[in-house]
């Protein structure tokens, strides 16, 4: 796949995400972390790591794992060592989110954006999204990402 072909299929990526409301856009984080991770959810709705069920559905699993999704995604996309390092950025940093490049960075930006709130901090994302031509140029949205 071209960078173009990855470009489009992000953006479309991205549409679907933005439909849905962040908790939704969480879980489809949560479970891109549960696939890197070897978790994985069964035929009854509960997700299985290491051989035990560890949470029963995927808002579940999201909030349980919440930190560790956090701390993976920043250490994957940023020289963080995780989130709370980033929230803690001294020199009044804040992040730019390329979600234009990586699907994941929506849902990032979403809980910077809600612990930077929770701290009492001004300081939000900047989002690099998509130009709209991108996101209406598929010919149709794709669901959210399913891993």
């Amino acid at each position: 796949m071209d960078d173009h072909e990855s470009g489009r299929e992000n953006a479309a990526l991205v549409a679907g995400l933005l439909i849905l409301p962040k908790q939704q856009r969480f879980q489809e984080l949560a479970k891109a972390f549960a696939s890197a991770h070897g978790h994985a959810p069964t035929d009854t709705g509960r997700i299985v790591a290491d051989g035990r069920v560890v949470a029963h559905g995927w808002s579940g699993y999201a909030r349980r794992y919440r930190p560790e999704i956090l701390d993976w995604i920043v250490a994957e996309v940023s020289p963080y060592a995780g989130f709370d390092a980033l929230l803690g950025a001294e020199g009044g940093y804040y992040p730019t989110m390329r979600i234009d490049v990586d699907w994941r960075m929506l849902p990032l930006a979403d809980a910077y954006d809600a612990g930077q709130e929770d701290r009492a901090d001004r300081r939000r994302a900047f989002r690099s999204m998509p130009g709209q031509d991108a996101l209406a140029e598929p010919e149709e949205v794709l669901p959210a990402p399913r891993v």
